[in-house]
């Protein structure tokens, strides 16, 4: 086409939106004929598509092809609208994501974005006087951008972060489009919501529009990937090709993919998936092979984690799905295989072909003897395959001069008791991907009727005794019923693999609910929702396969809370019912607890987690006397991450240098605690037995809207939120789910003091902290930390329908360890706080215990007790170290209250002048960064690091106000905040050298 056809096409195209415009009649949708044959004009070769009825699940107004290869995108809104709209710019932000090659348009300007950013922008008429008028200077411009548009190709993709990035976008584009299609109208009758009603009655029963929408745009961006790293063919890649490329080892997601690449594919995700198998056209495979060769990682696994965190990085933490280290894999399987040898007299081990008969149920009820191998393996949270695939690895290698055994050994003896249980479907088609090139690598030609038993299914709701048969969705009715039928039948003798740790489980089904209840008899504890972990779950499933088995090895690495928890206590006490040997081996690394290797250098997590972890290995043979409990054997590995991999490499079950210990009732710890002090402990008194009126502390449930840093108009209350964070509370009763009103009043009635506690604790920080008004449940104690915060008034109000009519408030205070307080010192209680040196009163009570727990000397010297119960405090040996020791805590608690700090000018100085916005709050140099030009200066590293409860309160007062400018107030406030701090650690060593050892 010449320049001259180019602007006769483009003035053809002015004059027909000028009569439509001019009409007074037109929309959006009556200039896209015009467009389209303009666009039709203008390029050669190409198709352009204009659907406008996928306009209501989000697809772009035109799609411009060459064959089956996407091209590009055009966005257009009606012309009274214009391209800078603000109620559009959700919707054309999230297609400059998504999509590389978008041209956004109202008819007259033109703009053209290129891999999301604006290249070009035209206007080729202007609305003027209720007429278009044509700009003709701009035609040769837009000529050029239309011809820049139709040429577009992609850049090549060498980097797996940059193409997890680019996956990333088409996928919740991809998510988004499904979530609305399966929202409109007659979505009852199509495809896709017939594949959601499947999902729902045969896999994840409570499954909603946005999870399968996630789902299922996770599994096509994931499938595509795993299908082009393995494609070697120069051909074009394209959705087709990619249904061809799923191992036959794996109906289902053949079944899966031949859909997807089909013309039944639902017409309104279409166009979408078309782009996501283009994207892999630009992908440089041998350049990422490379890549991930380098660092030494198998790119099926660590993909799956860097392409989750791109799309969506709460989603990968909610489901615990990290990349599991490939020397703890290889070691816990190795374990396992070696105490298959040990344990159970299998010189082969996880080698082992030999076969036992069982009884198994028919359909007519009627039993009848099946012959199963006898080492069946599980990994039940199977993930990308990761252990799997070890033990695959782990048998073949005794095969390396036995290669003409291996086919029929796999066939045989291998392919048919590897199992694994997967419930999210992109870490699923991973499995068999892997598995599958696994195999493949090492010689096994697989038939077509083999296939590799990772199955589909959520491990933790009951076996079906009958899956219902849905006849659109075969395929998934036959995934259902075979993992059924290893759940029901198999007799697994190996559990292993790593579960996922979620606090809020989403697996709350009352078969697995039931089994968990074993872990929960005559625990009398108010909170035990920490037992609904999943990793938890996992636990008690895999000792479920065991038990039913009567013999075997549950192996994991998981989440180590479960070793020393005060909630897990009945858990280890069944645990130790029921297997006969218990290896332990704690890696540590927990953030939270700032854990560091004993000759003080910095311990790291073997994952990027916060919460440390531990390989456990449960060994049952099934020979083990019902009233003995297991035998334990516990080591720690501290150190950095790279350290621990040596470690694991470098050792097997057989050298770790284990320690044996001896779980005693009633906590059954599962780590080395000393109790040679329990005597001495217990005859100290208890903060809870001394303050008999306490509760623990408001849980709002809508902090957002009810806690804030300015007043309320309404029901406003000052609130201790966090350690010297004084904010405000919209204290209305009907709104604050847990308001604890019966216990709180005592600090809204009239004057008072407050001790706060809790139960366990570390030796970071002392186990107490002050307060004068009412307080958070997480005032002092971070969350991850078990239990919540308590606070005891000193004194008590009367209730004003108070029937004893009791004029005056009363001390909450056990009198029979004040009786025994005075006899200790020989001074008398008042109730009030007097002049004379021969008294005390409950405030100097409540200073000595103060005093007592903020003891480092006492808090090492009973730190295992501390860890474990509400803190006990011993009584005073004389009338002046009480005294003493009163007065140090009167000191502290005016420093915790900020009434009596005495700030010195040479501390925490602020010498620049600038906006005060906290930014990124750091720490350099021994200054405190608030942004980049300011700063406060002098202030000590251990100011910065020093610890009240569970938070560091130098570093977590600024970060609550992150965004926020400081006012005069708040600046003075943090500068005393620091100030307090120092005069902490001085008054901590002086109370040392009373107390003593």
């Amino acid at each position: 086409m010449t320049g001259q056809t180019f602007i006769q096409a483009i003035n053809r195209y002015v004059a027909e939106i000028n009569g439509i415009y001019r009409s007074g009649t037109g929309t959006e949708h009556s200039y896209r004929p015009a467009l389209k044959t303009l666009l039709e004009h203008l390029t050669a070769g190409l198709t352009i598509t204009n659907e406008p009825k996928r306009i209501a699940c989000g697809a772009p107004d035109y799609i411009i092809t060459q064959g089956d290869i996407p091209v590009g995108y055009i966005e257009a809104k009606d012309i009274p609208v214009g391209v800078h709209n603000k109620a559009s710019k959700e919707q054309f932000d999230r297609y400059k994501r998504s999509l590389d090659n978008l041209i956004i348009t109202d008819y007259l300007t033109f703009e053209l974005f290129v891999d999301g950013e604006l290249a070009v922008s035209v206007s080729i008429a202007q609305e003027k006087s209720g007429t278009i008028q044509a700009d003709k200077k701009q035609y040769s411009a837009f000529t050029e951008l239309i011809k820049t548009f139709a040429g577009f190709r992609g850049n090549t993709i060498y980097q797996s972060e940059q193409l997890a990035q680019m996956m990333a976008g088409k996928a919740r584009l991809l998510a988004a489009v499904i979530e609305q299609a399966l929202s409109g109208k007659n979505a009852e009758d199509d495809s896709l919501s017939g594949q959601l009603k499947a999902f729902r009655k045969i896999l994840i029963h409570d499954l909603g529009p946005a999870a399968f929408a996630d789902i299922y745009a996770q599994t096509l961006a994931y499938g595509l990937f795993a299908a082009r790293m393995n494609d070697r063919s120069a051909d074009t890649f394209n959705r087709g090709k990619a249904a061809t490329l799923i191992p036959q080892s794996n109906p289902f997601l053949r079944k899966f993919f031949q859909y997807i690449a089909g013309y039944d594919l639902d017409e309104r995700i279409r166009w979408i998936v078309d782009a996501l198998a283009d994207l892999f056209n630009w992908v440089a495979v041998e350049e990422l092979l490379k890549e991930f060769g380098r660092a030494n990682q198998d790119p099926f696994i660590h993909f799956y984690e860097t392409f989750l965190a791109e799309y969506d990085p709460k989603l990968r933490e909610s489901r615990g799905v990290y990349y599991t280290p490939l020397p703890v894999v290889r070691f816990i399987v190795q374990a396992v295989d070696d105490l298959l040898q040990t344990e159970f007299g299998l010189s082969k081990g996880l080698a082992d072909n030999s076969k036992i008969t069982r009884a198994i149920q028919g359909s007519g009820g009627t039993k009848k003897p099946v012959e199963f191998h006898r080492v069946q393996i599980l990994d039940p949270a199977a993930g990308t395959g990761t252990f799997l695939a070890e033990v695959i690895g782990n048998i073949y290698r005794r095969f390396t001069r036995q290669k003409g055994l291996w086919t029929g050994y796999c066939a045989e003896h291998l392919i048919p008791r590897l199992n694994g249980f997967e419930l999210l479907m992109a870490p699923y088609a991973m499995a068999h991907f892997k598995l599958d090139m696994i195999l493949e690598q090492t010689g096994y030609q697989a038939n077509a009727d083999t296939r590799i038993r990772v199955y589909l299914t959520n491990s933790l709701e009951e076996p079906e005794s009958k899956v219902p048969v849905l006849l659109m969705e075969k395929w998934l009715s036959d995934e259902a019923a075979e993992a059924n039928g290893i759940k029901r039948d198999t007799p697994v003798m190996v559990v292993l693999g790593n579960p996922p740790y979620s606090v809020s489980s989403q697996n709350k089904g009352t078969w697995i609910e039931d089994l968990l209840d074993d872990y929960k008899i005559n625990l009398h504890e108010k909170n035990i929702q920490p037992l609904s972990d999943d990793y938890i779950k996992f636990i008690r499933y895999g000792q479920y396969f065991i038990d039913h088995n009567g013999s075997g090895i549950l192996a994991y690495i998981s989440n180590n809370s479960f070793l020393d928890g005060l909630i897990h206590r009945q858990m280890r006490k069944r645990l130790l019912e029921s297997f006969d040997r218990i290896y332990l081996l704690n890696l540590h690394g927990n953030t939270r607890k700032k854990e560091r290797i004993p000759d003080d250098g910095k311990d790291i997590n073997v994952f990027d987690i916060q919460q440390g972890v531990s390989i456990n290995l449960f060994v049952k043979t099934g020979k083990k006397n019902t009233a003995e409990n297991a035998a334990v054997f516990y080591y720690d590995l501290f150190g950095k991450r790279e350290e621990k991999y040596q470690f694991l490499i470098k050792n097997t079950i057989s050298t770790v240098p284990w320690q044996k210990i001896k779980p005693a009732a009633p906590q059954y710890f599962f780590i080395t605690k000393d109790f040679s002090r329990q005597a001495d402990y217990e005859e100290s008194f208890g903060i809870q037995e001394l303050f008999p009126v306490n509760t623990s502390g408001i849980k709002t449930h809508d902090d957002k809207n009810l806690v804030s840093f300015e007043p309320f108009k309404h029901n406003n209350q000052l609130y201790s939120y966090r350690p010297f964070d004084i904010r405000f509370i919209n204290y209305d009763l009907t709104k604050v789910v847990r308001h604890r009103y019966q216990i709180m009043r005592h600090f809204l009635q009239g004057k008072n003091i407050g001790l706060i506690y809790k139960r366990g604790f570390t030796e970071n920080a002392p186990p107490a902290f002050i307060a004068n008004t009412i307080i958070d449940i997480r005032n002092w104690s971070c969350p991850g930390m078990q239990g919540s915060d308590y606070i005891a008034p000193l004194y008590c109000y009367p209730a004003s329908d108070d029937l004893d009519h009791i004029a005056q408030r009363q001390p909450n205070l056990n009198l029979s360890i004040v009786t025994e307080i005075a006899e200790k010192t020989g001074l008398r209680f008042t109730a009030e706080k007097e002049a004379s040196e021969d008294a005390f009163a409950p405030i100097d009570l409540l200073d000595y215990s103060y005093a007592v727990l903020h003891s480092p000397a006492y808090r090492q010297k009973y730190r295992e007790f501390l860890k474990i119960d509400f803190p006990r405090v011993p009584y005073p040996e004389t009338s002046e170290q009480f005294t003493d020791l009163a007065a140090l805590g009167a000191t502290l608690r005016g420093i915790h209250l900020l009434e009596t700090v005495n700030y010195s000018g040479n501390l925490a100085e602020y010498p620049i002048e600038g906006n005060n916005t906290i930014d990124k709050p750091e720490y350099r140099d021994a200054k405190v960064w608030i942004n980049k030009q300011q700063y406060f200066d002098a202030v000590p590293p251990e100011l910065w690091d020093f610890y009240i409860g569970g938070y560091q309160p130098a570093q977590k007062w600024l970060k609550d106000r992150k965004g926020r400018s400081l006012n005069y107030d708040e600046i003075e406030h943090y500068q005393k905040i620091l100030a307090a701090l120092q005069s902490t650690i001085t008054v901590q060593a002086q109370i040392d050298r009373i107390i003593g050892d």
